[in-house]
């Protein structure tokens, strides 16, 4: 896996994906070139931040037109319920 490459020269570690200055933590790419967002948790992984990463996802087909992206969440423990 490598970090993003854009052309227009936006850094691929806190991404922005949208007008609020929402930022992705990582944005990649696997071997074949498909975006990989990835997002960390420094503390427990709850149920907002799949929809989070799910929003992120989103945005990131968007501008990138992209028909598939992988998504993935690390955080040191998870939640539950």
């Amino acid at each position: 896996m490598a970090l993003w490459e854009s052309a227009d020269g936006r850094s691929a570690i806190e991404f922005i994906v949208d007008e609020d200055g929402r930022r992705i933590d990582i944005l990649a790419k696997d071997k074949s070139g498909t975006p990989v967002v990835i997002e960390l948790k420094a503390g427990s992984g709850h149920e907002r931040v799949i929809g989070q990463a799910m929003y992120y996802r989103e945005c990131i087909k968007e501008k990138l037109n992209a028909p598939k992206v992988r998504t993935f969440i690390i955080a040191r423990q998870s939640s539950r319920s």
